[in-house]
């Protein structure tokens, strides 16, 4: 008999979508669990970025520094390094520039892009 192994996440928010990439993440290879579902309930047809990190006015800022700002555990710079590997953010940010050496304060909604791309890695990791 195969017992399933079921984790149900309520939201698709920051908080639901950061756990949603890191269990799927550690799911693979050798650390492999076997007849694992993952349930993510939203009510929101896009996930990601929830309340906080909405598609509203660009003048809404992080209240940190986009430096220390991360969905990843243990990986701070995620942010930043997701801001310098994509280019797909720039059609909606033409005119930011990035500097790695200074305390920048990013559009909260940019943050919610890089959001919904790791949802989007989560499900293509998953499938795989």
């Amino acid at each position: 008999m195969t017992i399933k192994k079921i984790i149900s996440i309520v939201g698709g928010g920051a908080v639901g979508v950061s756990l949603l990439y890191q269990i799927i993440k550690k799911n693979t290879g050798s650390y492999c669990i076997p007849n694992l579902e993952i349930n993510i309930f939203e009510k929101k047809s896009k996930l990601g970025r929830g309340l906080a990190y909405a598609e509203d006015s660009d003048v809404n800022l992080l209240n940190r520094p986009a430096d220390t700002m991360s969905a990843i555990y243990g990986n701070p710079q995620d942010f930043m390094q997701w801001l310098t590997n994509n280019k797909q953010w720039r059609d909606s940010y033409p005119n930011l520039m990035i500097d790695k050496n200074s305390d920048l304060f990013l559009p909260r909604s940019l943050f919610g892009m890089y959001l919904e791309s790791l949802f989007n890695d989560a499900m293509v990791i998953a499938k795989k």
